[in-house]
């Protein structure tokens, strides 16, 4: 799913630490090509939230509450397919995983703000990497 030109990329952040949550708001909202539409603290939240907001990408946490992220990775591709999925995780060892549930990219939750934009951007784009692929291209 390609932005429109002007339009900002409508983001959905789920992390079952809501101080995480607020962090990644804070960080995302400097960027003037991405708007952070809503946040969720657990699964259900968050497939409901994708519903009502259509975001072009959702920024998971590996570890969601109620639902650990490769199920809700799962259950938000079959829910919403247009809706792309960027992972975060604390260890490299969910890479493959969360790209098999269905995520389109994934990176560590301590990669900072820069790669954390540009995986927001190339998901945004359709850009999604491959398993065993490490690095953000």
């Amino acid at each position: 799913m390609e932005p429109i030109k002007g339009k900002p990329i409508r983001v959905l952040i789920a992390d079952s630490d809501p101080l995480i949550c607020r962090a990644l708001v804070r960080l995302l909202k400097e960027a003037p090509d991405v708007e952070v539409v809503a946040t969720a603290t657990e699964a259900l939240a968050t497939l409901a939230l994708a519903e009502q907001y259509q975001p072009a990408v959702a920024l998971l946490d590996a570890g969601t509450a109620r639902l650990d992220g490769m199920t809700l990775t799962r259950s938000l591709r079959q829910q919403a397919p247009a809706i792309q999925v960027v992972v975060q995780g604390v260890y490299e060892m969910m890479r493959d995983p969360s790209l098999t549930a269905g995520a389109c990219r994934f990176l560590l939750k301590d990669s900072g703000r820069d790669l954390l934009l540009a995986a927001i951007r190339l998901a945004a784009r359709g850009q999604c990497q491959s398993n065993g692929e490490a690095r953000l291209n």
